[in-house]
């Protein structure tokens, strides 16, 4: 209240002391009486300010013990842990839809139905074929029982004609060797010439006889080879015949497979998160599988693929703690894990950056595919150390004392908040002297959660006072500026 006074009586003063032609003649003398008065009220005031504990010019904040925790924000976007994209590897039309958007599906479920009509066609065109190659094997099977009888035949009549042979050409050494026996007895007449004649006759007929005989063994065993032949051809076209019924057989499976691809049914159990065809859509199987449904495995178990520059990759590690937002749920905190750091790196916007894979459970089933998370992740933890504001580390004070002489400063030219915090970087901070003037004070910084920074090293207590910045104008100020600008006479 006695400030607003003499705020007061600073203006009435300041009228009094303007030249008295510009004031009214009966203002002059009231004016002059409230300047003596106001004098003496500025004697009464000054001692009770002099009295008042004299304020410091910079404000302060004490060094405390806590918990700081190192943090890296990222973005990413959330997806199942398996996603699976059902397509069809058959041409046709969609001739009906079993799931829809959101549809719970289980492992083998079917899910859609291509037209089978064509591929019954094929089933029932290659079972027929089967069936014919079938029959031809058993014709020709037949074929080679009857070439072999004749292998058979043949074989025994040139066993026959060998017998034989070698009769007549026993008889025909026989007849030989009796006429060579004769022959002399004839020369000498001690035979008949009738009987050497009839000997030289059964010589002839001897080895007429082996002639033929022979010629009939070389016919018969002509007749062998033929019939070895007939066989190997038959065995021959048994062999392609049943190649064939193989062929057909495969044939047949696949038709059956084909048959059975026109049930779309689910590779996996989860949940349809996306259907992209239509009842009646006609589907064309060829370089590119059509895709039908996308279906989630999972989505109690959610990961997020957040992307890191370069210059924060080296904070991860395997098994941090998470924790993410999204915007659905701005409210909402969830919690995970880094599970994966992929050494594959990517460039966004000419900057290097590498994915981190982020495990996170998801039971109420609040997470969707496809949604933006936004990630911090802890990368560094202490708990009970001596701590001092960040901007205890950015003040600094003019380069002087009151009493004009040169401040002394740290080392330190350039502060480690302004380098990150890095651990064990060097900084200061400024305490106040005995005659309240700056006093640096060189530290070794620890880590930093963007508010507050570890004292690792360096002369400063706990509890002690830190300048964080000049102090803010006070009352006392305030009316100091209305009073000068007053010239008492």
């Amino acid at each position: 209240m006695m400030m607003r006074s003499v705020i007061f009586a600073a203006v009435i003063v300041g009228a009094a002391t303007m030249p008295e032609a510009s004031l009214a003649p009966s203002l002059t003398s009231g004016a002059k009486q409230i300047s003596s008065a106001f004098r003496q009220l500025l004697m009464q005031v000054k001692p009770t300010h002099s009295d008042a504990p004299k304020r410091t010019a910079y404000q302060t904040e004490v060094a405390e013990r806590g918990d700081i925790v190192t943090t890296v924000q990222a973005a990413g976007t959330l997806n199942a842990l398996v996603v699976v994209e059902v397509g069809s590897q058959l041409s046709g039309r969609i001739k009906e839809l079993y799931a829809d958007f959101n549809s719970k599906v289980t492992l083998g479920q079917v899910i859609a139905r291509v037209e089978p009509e064509m591929y019954e066609a094929r089933v029932a065109q290659a079972e027929a074929e089967l069936e014919m190659a079938q029959t031809q094997v058993l014709v020709q099977q037949a074929q080679i029982e009857r070439v072999r009888a004749e292998l058979e035949t043949a074989e025994a009549k040139h066993a026959a004609a060998v017998g034989q042979n070698r009769r007549a050409q026993i008889g025909l050494a026989e007849a030989l060797q009796d006429m060579e026996r004769k022959r002399p007895l004839a020369q000498r007449n001690v035979i008949t010439a009738g009987e050497w004649e009839r000997t030289q006759n059964a010589h002839e007929s001897a080895e007429a006889q082996a002639t033929s005989i022979g010629a009939e063994e070389l016919s018969q065993l002509a007749a062998v080879r033929a019939a070895q032949s007939s066989v190997s051809m038959a065995d021959a076209e048994l062999a392609n015949m049943l190649a064939q019924v193989k062929q057909r057989e495969a044939m047949l499976r696949q038709a059956r497979i084909d048959l059975e691809r026109t049930y779309i049914r689910a590779p996996v159990t989860g949940t349809v998160v996306n259907r992209a065809v239509s009842g009646g859509q006609t589907l064309a199987a060829g370089l590119q599988t059509p895709i039908l449904f996308t279906i989630a495995k999972d989505l109690t178990q959610m990961q997020v693929e957040a992307t890191v520059v370069e210059a924060d990759i080296s904070r991860f590690a395997v098994g941090q703690p998470v924790t993410f937002t999204v915007d659905a749920y701005p409210d909402r905190v969830f919690a995970g894990s880094v599970k994966q750091i992929r050494k594959a790196p990517q460039i966004v916007q000419n900057v290097v950056a590498y994915v981190v894979v982020v495990a996170a459970e998801n039971p109420e089933e609040l997470l969707l595919p496809g949604m933006t998370a936004n990630l911090e992740v802890v990368v560094a933890r202490r708990e009970h150390v001596l701590k001092v504001p960040n901007a205890a580390l950015r003040f600094r004070p003019k380069d002087t004392r009151p009493d004009g002489r040169r401040l002394a400063v740290a080392p330190s030219s350039k502060l480690a908040a302004d380098r990150g915090m890095e651990p064990g970087s060097a900084g200061q901070v400024f305490v106040l002297g005995p005659h309240d003037e700056p006093r640096p004070v060189p530290l070794r910084l620890g880590i930093t959660d963007g508010r507050t920074t570890e004292i690792v090293a360096g002369d400063l207590t706990e509890t002690q006072p830190v300048i964080v910045g000049p102090a803010a104008p006070g009352p006392e100020d305030e009316a100091s500026s209305v009073l000068i600008r007053f010239r008492f006479q």
